[in-house]
């Protein structure tokens, strides 16, 4: 058999196959992409210094938490994890980007903010220990 790799439009690799003179396509196994591309870059033009794709991808779920809890109801209840007042001043403290990150991940957005007001209540000692929790809990099955 014979693999040849072929562009796509959306930049991804698939394999084809010639078998018995015709080309068959697969797909590529993993999930579906949660932000498109032109999402992702649009957003990244904001922050140059995230260059990988893993930055630019935890950089849309933080922002994802942050506007979710900024923009719902009674978003002082998240102050700890992001208060965009101290923010706009330059206070330390002010946000948990990797906390936001984590939180970004949960969906629906119910659930983000039950998780949030959980993170919230604890002040976990570190943002490594949260996001450990936060990611276990999560993951844990229902």
């Amino acid at each position: 058999m014979k693999f040849q790799d072929q562009v796509t439009e959306s930049a991804s690799v698939t394999r084809t196959r010639n078998v018995g003179g015709r080309p068959r396509t697969r797909r590529h196994p993993g999930r579906p992409p949660r932000f498109s591309d032109a999402y992702v870059a649009e957003l990244c033009q904001s922050y140059p210094e995230v260059k990988s794709r893993r930055g630019k991808l935890d950089l849309c779920y933080r922002m994802q938490a942050f506007h979710i809890l900024t923009r719902g109801p009674e978003p002082e209840r998240f102050a700890w994890l992001c208060d965009p007042d101290k923010m706009l001043a330059g206070a330390d403290g002010a946000c948990q980007p990797s906390i936001l990150t984590e939180l970004g991940r949960w969906y629906p957005d119910a659930a983000l903010r039950d998780a949030a007001e959980l993170a919230c209540e604890f002040h976990f000692a570190s943002a490594k220990i949260a996001v450990r929790q936060l990611r276990a809990l999560r993951l844990s099955p229902p």
